[in-house]
């Protein structure tokens, strides 16, 4: 636990500042392209092996080292791929500046009969259309990449599979899930559209230390992946906004997200959930079940119909420094404990603008302040009996509505008969000196903290 205390004053130190404002991510331009009717009319291409590119004489350069490039092409078929790569070649290529257009199957296929695993590609400033297909499907792939294309589809519009170090940034998707990506390690998903996908923008499957950042898209779910990080995404979904699932030390830091439930964490632990804006949804703005030693820090979880953030079966959290104002609820902690709560702000929520219910009693409460919540009634609950102040400070919260008497002390709602023995009459704030000390122990944790990660610099 002190560990993790000191971890999540460290995490504030570096991320001062919620943003309440929504915005979304700027992307890179895209190449100008060539009009359709400067591009070769073409027929569907297979390419199994390096001797295909010398048939279709392609020219240089598409490097490394002067390979084979495809562009200004214009190829519509309506019963196989456009370009079909079979996975034996060697050599590196790129795909640019095309249309291409299929009535079924992908449009743009890339180790159909094997895996590719010796020969990379880059495909950038295409048209790609598939009616009933998919648009782009990549098997096998090491340090290849899709920058900036536009992609119609109705299956999936980026299809990555048992591929590493992949790069994906700058496309514009519409189709029924934009990029999913299986079995693929070390991706980079960078400032993609995909807002219209109709069953989600970004889903991962057993793909370890990705970097989500900069997209704008609907539903981004992780599912069984590891050291993920998803940062800076502007995310609105009715349904589901970032969904994490059986995926540990998954770090999400600084997304906007209107849904259903705005972030979600399902069996996935040490996660850390930084300065995100989770307001406006219609249930929760930051849900936790069966998900432990998460931190919880820096969030506006504001103007949401149930809870701003509620965790379920989850133990050894920290969760500090959130805003929680407007909502039924503002926290909810339901069978969780041995946590810290600490310098939240809780504002005019309708209900307690904390509430913990069957928890084990084994919870730490202090530093934060209460405003105007449950108005009428004490501004808190507890059914077990958790700890509402600090032992060694003999210091507790702020409650607005507090007597204000030295001698007297805050009831708290609930079965339990809770007080805050220790009531402020101020909201205490952390000192520079502290801030430095702690900033210097971290550094030093961090450094003796296993880390999953390749051995490989990102492109």
């Amino acid at each position: 636990m002190a560990i993790l205390t000191l971890l999540i004053i460290y995490s504030i130190t570096l991320n001062s500042g919620v943003s309440n404002t929504l915005a979304s991510p700027s992307l890179d331009t895209i190449p100008e392209q060539p009009s359709l009717n400067d591009l070769v009319v073409a027929s569907p291409m297979v390419i199994d092996y390096d001797s295909d590119f010398e048939a279709y004489g392609f020219p240089g350069d598409g490097s490394p080292g002067d390979p084979y490039r495809i562009e200004n092409y214009n190829i519509t078929t309506t019963s196989d791929s456009c370009l079909s790569f079979g996975g034996y070649t060697t050599k590196h290529f790129i795909i640019q500046n095309c249309y291409l257009k299929t009535d079924t199957n992908y449009t743009i296929t890339i180790g159909k009969h094997k895996n590719l695993h010796d020969g990379s590609f880059r495909i950038e400033g295409n048209d790609i259309e598939s009616s009933s297909g998919g648009g782009l499907i990549i098997n096998g792939s090491l340090d290849s990449g899709a920058y900036s294309n536009s992609i119609v589809s109705f299956d999936a519009g980026i299809e990555i599979k048992d591929s590493n170090f992949t790069y994906v940034k700058g496309n514009t998707i519409s189709a029924s899930t934009a990029i999913r990506l299986t079995n693929s390690h070390g991706a980079s998903v960078i400032q993609n559209n995909c807002n219209e996908s109709t069953e989600g923008g970004i889903y991962l499957v057993n793909s370890n230390d990705a970097i989500v950042t900069g997209n704008n898209c609907s539903l981004l779910r992780v599912d069984g992946s590891l050291g993920g990080k998803i940062e800076e995404n502007y995310i609105v979904d009715i349904d589901g906004g970032i969904d994490i699932r059986d995926s540990d030390f998954t770090y999400v830091k600084g997304n906007t997200v209107q849904a259903n439930t705005a972030i979600r964490l399902n069996n996935s632990s040490s996660a850390q959930l930084i300065n995100n804006i989770c307001d406006k949804n219609a249930e929760v703005g930051i849900k936790l079940t069966d998900s432990n030693d998460a931190v919880i820090t820096g969030n506006n979880c504001s103007n949401n119909g149930d809870s701003g953030i509620r965790t379920e079966m989850s133990l050894n959290l920290i969760v500090t420094y959130n805003y929680l104002a407007d909502n039924f609820f503002g926290m909810r902690i339901i069978s969780s404990s041995e946590s810290l709560i600490t310098n939240n702000h809780f504002e005019s929520n309708i209900g307690y603008g904390l509430s913990m219910q069957s928890s084990t009693g084994l919870n730490k409460i202090y530093h934060n302040a209460f405003y105007d919540n449950n108005l009428g009634g004490s501004q808190a609950s507890d059914d077990v009996g958790d700890q509402w102040y600090n032992e060694v400070l003999n210091e507790g919260n702020f409650w607005n509505d507090w007597s204000g008497t030295v001698s007297a002390h805050y009831t708290i709602d609930g079965a339990a008969g809770s007080e805050d023995l220790y009531p402020l009459g101020y909201i205490p704030e952390v000192s520079e000196y502290t801030k430095g000390y702690i900033l210097l122990v971290i550094i030093t944790l961090f450094l003796a903290l296993p880390v999953v990660v390749f051995n490989k610099r990102r492109k």
